[in-house]
Formats: C-alpha cells, sequence, structure tokens
C-alpha cells in the first residue's frame, strides 16, 4: 500500500510553487515522515527569521565589521564564468528548482583581514544587488578567498545567473542549507523504503 503526502512549497529560495507528492511506504512511515519533516522545515524558517532579522537590525557597516556581509563587489573581467548542472541528487527533493551551478570570482573593492571574515567554505550565501531583503539575484555556496598579486576575489558556486547588466554587488551569509538539504533527503530515502519498519 503505498500513502501520499502532497506537499506545498515553502517560502525557501530556490523552490517552486508546486504541490509534489512525497510516496510513503505505510501508514506508520507516513506518519514519521509527516512529523519530522515538518519539524525540519520548521528549523530552516527559524534560521532563516533569524537572519532576516539580523539584516533589518544591523546596517551593512556592522555587517561588514563584523565579516558577514561585502558590497561593491565586481565580477572578474576575462575569467571565463564556468557553468554546469548541479548535481544530481540520488533522491529528488520534491519542489526543488534545478538550476545550473556558476563559479563567480567576485573582486572585493579593498583588502580584508581573511582570518577575521565570518563567511567560511561551505557556508551558503546569498548575492544582491543592494539588499538581500529585497532584490537578491542567487544564492549559492562559498568556495574561498583567491588571491592574485594585490587583488582578492571571493569565489563562489552560485545557482543560477548573476545579470550582466549589474555592475555591482553585494554578498550575506545566510542560513546553512546543506544540512538542512542533506536531512530532508535522509528522510526521503527513508519514507521511500519498504522495509524500513
Amino acid at each position: 500500500m503505498t500513502r501520499t503526502l502532497g506537499r506545498k512549497r515553502p517560502k525557501l529560495s530556490g523552490w517552486n510553487r508546486h504541490s509534489l507528492p512525497v510516496k510513503c511506504a505505510d501508514d506508520t512511515t507516513t506518519q514519521y515522515f509527516g512529523h519530522f519533516a515538518v519539524l525540519l522545515f520548521m528549523q530552516r524558517l527559524n534560521e532563516m527569521v533569524a537572519v532576516e532579522k539580523l539584516w533589518k537590525k544591523r546596517d551593512l557597516m556592522h555587517l561588514y565589521a563584523d565579516g558577514l556581509a561585502f558590497a561593491n563587489l565586481t565580477v572578474k573581467v576575462g575569467f571565463k564564468r564556468q557553468t554546469k548542472l548541479a548535481a544530481k541528487e540520488s533522491v529528488e527533493i520534491p519542489g526543488k528548482v534545478e538550476k545550473a551551478v556558476e563559479a563567480v570570482h567576485l573582486i572585493l573593492p579593498q583588502k580584508v583581514n581573511v582570518p577575521l571574515m565570518r563567511i567560511l567554505p561551505g557556508d551558503t550565501v546569498v548575492v544582491s544587488n543592494g539588499s538581500p531583503l529585497m532584490d537578491v539575484l542567487a544564492e549559492g555556496i562559498f568556495i574561498g578567498v583567491h588571491v592574485e598579486g594585490e587583488r582578492q576575489e571571493l569565489v563562489v558556486n552560485l545557482e543560477g545567473r548573476l545579470p550582466d547588466k549589474v555592475k555591482s554587488f553585494r554578498l550575506d551569509r545566510t542560513a546553512q542549507r546543506t544540512c538542512f538539504e542533506r536531512c530532508l533527503v535522509a528522510l526521503l530515502k527513508l519514507a521511500e523504503e519498504p522495509d524500513c519498519t
């Protein structure tokens, strides 16, 4: 017997607006999946709300001083922007929009003390046209700082493509996405396993 849960899209970046079914092996699995999926999404949304409160409470100058945001970034001229399809999950995440991943080098307008940065490799970041609350352009994973002579560049794997007409960008650390998606994939695998109970 198969049970199906209709799940509407939460207000998360990179998710579409449609309900997609999650098939569970039996009633017990359905209850288990539903319970922990709700807890997982609640935790994710709470983390995002906390980040949005931080953005509202603290201005760019204070976020920059704490190493949590950088502004007036420009895309490296002459750099071949590498684009590839996102890695395919062994279990498809319902509702998630699959986008191409683009490696981008963003040039810092002035030198920063890298050890004091609180944006670390693997952190989830958002790139905006000035405000992460109003005009987010893309979300991605921070790779690290590339140094070329006197110039420092932030390397980011972005889901989506930055518009060519925008010349200056802002980058902020946001709620961690990787752990959330891995936990959700684990739940989906468990839900589809016929002998999990």
